[in-house]
């Protein structure tokens, strides 16, 4: 659990950092997707200390959100640090946000629940 909060708390510091960059994220895009890529390795390996070991991302259920969400890391840090492409690190940022949210709903009980109240509070139905 020590690891888990360690790791939580460098995730959190990472997206914390990374949100201070969204109003300029038009014009520094590739400190957004670092800070932002830099967060999500850090939440997996607090859920990998969380739940104790790296298998539960690779369970029949969650193997494909946690490979899609493994690739979009990658293709974000891809995007912006090796090819320095201004549109492809927009939408590995837009990819990568989304595959964190199918991740979080997959990893936690009640995530999807959570995430479609949450997503009903926001745009209520007419």
């Amino acid at each position: 659990m020590k690891y888990f909060l360690i790791f939580i708390g460098i995730a959190a510091l990472f997206l914390g950092l990374s949100f201070l960059f969204l109003p300029v994220v038009y014009i520094y895009p590739y400190k957004f997707a670092l800070l932002f890529s830099f967060a999500s390795i850090n939440v997996i390996l607090a859920l990998v200390f969380y739940n104790g070991s790296i298998k539960f991302m690779f369970s029949k259920e969650k193997w494909m959100f946690s490979l899609l969400y493994i690739i979009s890391i990658f293709f974000t840090v891809w995007a912006s640090l090796i090819i320095k492409s201004y549109i492809l690190t927009f939408i590995a940022i837009i990819g990568q946000g989304s595959a964190m949210l199918w991740f979080f709903c997959t990893s936690f009980p009640g995530g999807s629940t959570g995430l479609k109240f949450m997503f009903e509070m926001v745009f209520p139905a007419a």
